[in-house]
């Protein structure tokens, strides 16, 4: 599922994945986005320098996964 969503968030068909911490909101674009969680850190891609943020879960307020209709990416 994620895989998806990074396609699709790359085709610009989707506006992404928002997270919202104690002081800043990251939603998923073309150039950075979720890319998942674990039971400590949710964390985002960022494709421009090929880096990784790891936000410590217990920073994080909400995660809100955007519904998409089905697209096709051809």
């Amino acid at each position: 599922l994620a895989f998806w969503e990074i396609e699709i968030t790359n085709a610009g068909k989707n506006t992404g994945t928002i997270v919202i911490t104690d002081d800043s909101t990251y939603t998923s674009t073309k150039d950075s986005y979720y890319i998942g969680k674990t039971e400590k850190y949710v964390f985002i891609y960022n494709r421009k320098d090929s880096t990784s943020l790891s936000i410590p879960l217990d920073k994080v307020k909400s995660i809100k996964h955007k519904k998409n209709k089905i697209v096709s990416l051809k």
